[in-house]
């Protein structure tokens, strides 16, 4: 067995670099999990650097022919980018509007993430462990979908923590003085 995955597994350059992205995610969200401030705002930012950390986790995976060594590592659902966007908004929300709290509302943010991991357990867990599931029309089509949907989500909601910023900016400028 490990002559047959030192056949398989051949890593590149962009490969070391991706793999040391990883890393510098999981440390980075490690240390703001668990260094960072008292509120819940470091652990949404951590939240959100580990997601992006865990696509790329799924990338790499790929890349390096995981998926012939071990395919079950194929079936579990490795993409929550939509989250990102609203953990960044509500990061913001809670660093400038220090009487924030969560409401039962809020986590409509939150839907389209679930609506995603749904149809990609439907995805994963429906297709044979060894099939082609990863180059079909229809595969392809959900991710393009998701990346689009992605970086419309991270969009919007950065213009929304923009003019959080700028109000909270706009209140700091009224309310104190430079003397």
């Amino acid at each position: 067995m490990p002559y047959f995955c030192a056949q398989i597994i051949s890593p590149n350059y962009l490969d070391i670099l991706l793999i040391s992205g990883i890393i510098h995610c999981v440390i980075i969200a490690a240390l703001l999990l668990w260094t960072g401030q008292k509120g819940w705002e470091s652990r949404l930012l951590s939240l959100a650097i580990f997601l992006f950390g865990l696509h790329q986790t799924w990338n790499i995976l790929y890349d390096l022919n995981f998926n012939q060594v071990y395919p079950f590592l194929f079936k579990i659902p490795f993409s929550y980018n939509l989250a990102i966007g609203p953990l960044l908004f509500f990061y913001v929300q809670g660093i400038t509007n220090i009487r924030f709290t969560w409401h039962l509302k809020d986590w409509i943010h939150f839907l389209p993430v679930l609506i995603a991991f749904v149809v990609q357990l439907v995805i994963h867990n429906f297709t044979p462990i060894n099939s082609q599931d990863y180059k079909s029309p229809i595969y392809v089509f959900f991710v393009a979908g998701e990346l689009l949907l992605t970086i419309l989500s991270i969009a919007f909601y950065l213009q929304k923590a923009i003019r959080l910023v700028a109000q909270h900016d706009q209140w700091v400028l009224g309310n104190y003085s430079y003397t």
